[in-house]
């Protein structure tokens, strides 16, 4: 098992532990009520019943006051959300193709001046366009960019096939060379 693999492994594994300490820390006050309301517990062979204090109506009403999703940007959310998609979806060679663009769509999202608050619901063609319009790219360059955009998503989605180390490493060399392009361009 080399490196990534073990990582991949451990991430897919923290997976279901991490969904559910979020959603405690999201909800620990509601929580706290909850069990503070509980007046009666019985634990037998049909499972755990209890009586509490306040109808349920209140609980779920407490609950929907309470955020739906922690206050983070969508850069944060993609730093948190892809490494476990990528350890329960893909290979860690997917996984490695997956990381590299997004790094290199928040590079371009840089250099056109979107922000995270005004990317959201547009999608890669949208923002490879915007950056054509504002003379951030030329068109050579967007169709270089779709490319890779169709090269993540293969490998991201394309089936069970491995990804070689071999095209990865060609992968994030091209990526790399989009990033300084972005880089060095005014």
């Amino acid at each position: 098992m080399s490196w990534a693999e073990f990582i991949a492994s451990i991430v897919k594994s923290m997976a279901w532990p991490t969904v559910v300490v979020v959603a405690i820390l999201l909800f620990r006050n509601q929580i706290k009520e909850l069990i503070a309301s509980i007046s009666e517990l019985k634990i037998g062979k049909d499972g755990v019943t209890g009586k509490w204090d306040r109808a349920a109506a209140e609980v779920w009403a407490g609950l929907r006051k309470a955020p739906t999703e922690p206050r983070l940007t969508q850069t944060e959310k993609l730093t948190f959300i892809l490494p476990t998609l990528a350890a329960e979806d893909q290979s860690p060679n997917a996984a490695r193709i997956v990381g590299a663009w997004a790094q290199l769509e928040k590079a371009l999202r840089k250099k056109v001046g979107e922000t995270d608050e005004t990317h959201v619901g547009k999608g890669d063609a949208a923002l490879v366009q915007a950056a054509v319009k504002r003379g951030v790219i030329t068109d050579n360059q967007a169709k270089s960019l779709r490319g890779l955009y169709a090269l993540r998503n293969l490998a991201a989605h394309g089936g069970d096939s491995d990804v070689s180390d071999a095209r990865v490493n060609e992968y994030l060399a091209m990526v790399e060379a989009m990033e300084t392009l972005l880089e060095i361009t005014d």
